[in-house]
C-alpha cells in the first residue's frame, strides 16, 4: 500500500497503527470501527480464514428483510414511460 493511502485511512479514522516501518490492522479493531461508520444493523466485519461467508450473508439478508415494509404499506411507484423508437419513412 502507498504510504499516503495509509496516511488518508488514519485521518478517517481507521485504526492502523504503525509498527516501526510497517502499519498493523487487526481484525477486532477493524470490525469495530467498520460497524460505528457503516451504520449497519446487522454486524460489518472484516473476512477471515475462519469467517462463515454464508452464515455471515443470511444474518444480513435477514436483518435487510426486517426493516422494510411490508409489500401492501410500500408506496406504489409510478411506472416508467419508456419513449417509442423513431420509425423513418422510405419514400
Amino acid at each position: 500500500m502507498p504510504k499516503s493511502t495509509i496516511q488518508r485511512w488514519a485521518k478517517e479514522g481507521m485504526p492502523v497503527p504503525r509498527e516501526g516501518r510497517n502499519v498493523v490492522a487487526r481484525p477486532e479493531e477493524l470490525n469495530q470501527w467498520l460497524q460505528q461508520t457503516a451504520g449497519e444493523p446487522a454486524g460489518v466485519h472484516v473476512v477471515t480464514q475462519g469467517s462463515d461467508l454464508l452464515k455471515d450473508l443470511q444474518a444480513s439478508v435477514a436483518a435487510q428483510l426486517s426493516q422494510r415494509e411490508p409489500k401492501d404499506k410500500r408506496a406504489k411507484r409510478p411506472a416508467e414511460k419508456k419513449p417509442k423508437p423513431k420509425v423513418s419513412r422510405k419514400s
